[in-house]
């Protein structure tokens, strides 16, 4: 069976999915029913039905991020790490996060606007 959604829980419960929406999300106000609340998280509780953390993230939260993926060690080539300085200062500058890695690599270096600030000229 696949992992239970918000339609899912909606179904069981009899209602619509923004209504599901509204009360896991704790805003439900007098417009939703007690009794309607209660049948919505037994419906949840009874399919194992669990938050998608990374799905609310992308909704809720924009997220800023330049990524490069380049087959050759950018930092070894003659013009890379000038090119590598130049792209850290305008993410930074512009509050973006800024990733580079090679299609190979497990770790990519990363830098963000909370822990990495561009080195000074």
């Amino acid at each position: 069976m696949s992992v239970p959604r918000i339609r899912d829980v909606a179904a069981l419960a009899g209602v619509a999915p923004s209504t599901v929406s509204v009360v896991l999300n704790g805003k439900a106000t007098a417009r939703v029913s007690d009794d309607t609340r209660r049948r919505i998280h037994e419906a949840a509780e009874q399919l194992g039905y669990t938050p998608n953390v990374a799905a609310r993230r992308l909704r809720t939260t924009p997220e800023r991020a330049v990524a490069v993926v380049a087959e050759d060690d950018l930092s070894t080539l003659p013009y890379g790490l000038g090119l590598l300085d130049g792209l850290y200062r305008a993410c930074w500058e512009q509050g973006c996060a800024c990733c580079c890695s090679r299609p190979v690599a497990s770790r990519p270096a990363c830098a963000t606007r909370s822990t990495t600030r561009p080195a000074s000229r």
